[in-house]
């Protein structure tokens, strides 16, 4: 399954926790193995938005998959950058969650 993140958020930015909340939804049930995101036409996303998607995404499919590279279809090099960021750190487990419950605190 191709999802283009642009459509579904009917925006080029993915800025705010509550899309994120919506795109995560939209997507947590697609195996990773059949899961294609293109992040074309996308011109921001911040990692409020990351983290409360593909980060999310991550753990819960963390150890099931060791490729995560189709969710990179499409980026600019600062996208990749924050994608990749936030993958590594969802892959920590549990460490990430604790870091996800500190920066909501700060």
């Amino acid at each position: 399954m191709k999802i283009q993140v642009n459509r579904f958020l009917d925006s080029d930015r993915g800025t705010s926790r509550k899309s994120g909340e919506l795109f995560f939804n939209h997507i947590k049930d697609v195996h990773p193995s059949s899961l294609i995101l293109s992040f074309e036409g996308m011109s921001k996303v911040s990692t409020l938005f990351l983290n409360e998607s593909i980060g999310k995404y991550v753990l819960k499919y963390n150890g099931e998959l060791s490729d995560w590279t189709p969710l990179l279809n499409g980026c600019s090099s600062i996208i990749t950058y924050k994608v990749q960021d936030v993958i590594e750190n969802a892959m920590m487990g549990e460490d990430y969650d604790e870091i996800l419950a500190d920066a909501q605190l700060a």
